[in-house]
């Protein structure tokens, strides 16, 4: 949709060019010879024309920032996901990683939804259109992500070893149901076998 200022401009440029055909300049009343008039007609058509090529436009601009943005921040989830996993299965757990990786899957939650805007898909994007499909669904799983990490985080804290078990399994839980819900592929990486 044009601008106001657009619209303005628009309005302008059609003003002038009807003035020029007539061959009246309101400032002065003079005739206005064909060069002028041909230069405003051909700003005129370039004008219209590049404000209907941004009209036609896909929605696709600023989208290669958008999801080269979300998969950095996926690449920084999966890292602190390993770092997670690593430390978790140690016999003397390493808290202090665990609360560290926590946070970082703690404070990406609060970026997600905004590297989803709507139809922010293309060939380099493993998002499916299922995320706009159900956008709530997809915000209730960041919602259930944020929880377990935040509750992961704080029985680092406490050193529980039992619940510190538990929200990791449910932090793993919430990125496999999404990635299973809204990835292409699924789940990120198959398991391999032994």
């Amino acid at each position: 949709m044009a601008s106001f200022r657009e619209l303005a401009r628009i309005y302008l440029t059609i003003d002038r060019i009807l003035q020029y055909i007539h061959g009246v300049n309101r400032d002065n009343r003079t005739r206005i010879n064909k060069e002028k008039i041909m230069k405003l007609i051909k700003s005129f058509l370039t004008l219209v024309i590049g404000l209907s090529l941004l009209s036609v436009a896909p929605p696709t601009f600023g989208q290669d920032d958008v999801i080269k943005n979300r998969k950095k921040l996926m690449k920084s989830n999966d890292k602190a996901e390993k770092s997670l996993r690593k430390a978790v299965k140690e016999k003397e757990k390493d808290y202090a990683a665990i609360k560290s990786s926590a946070k970082i899957i703690l404070a990406n939650t609060g970026k997600i939804e905004a590297l989803f805007p709507k139809g922010s898909t293309s060939d380099k994007s493993k998002a499916t259109k299922a995320i706009w499909a159900d956008f709530d669904g997809f915000k209730d799983n960041i919602g259930w992500l944020k929880t377990s990490a935040n509750a992961l985080a704080a029985a680092a804290v406490a050193k529980d070893n039992v619940m510190v078990n538990l929200e990791y399994k449910a932090v793993k839980s919430a990125c496999n149901q999404c990635h299973r819900s809204f990835k292409k592929g699924g789940r990120t990486k198959k398991k391999k076998k032994k």
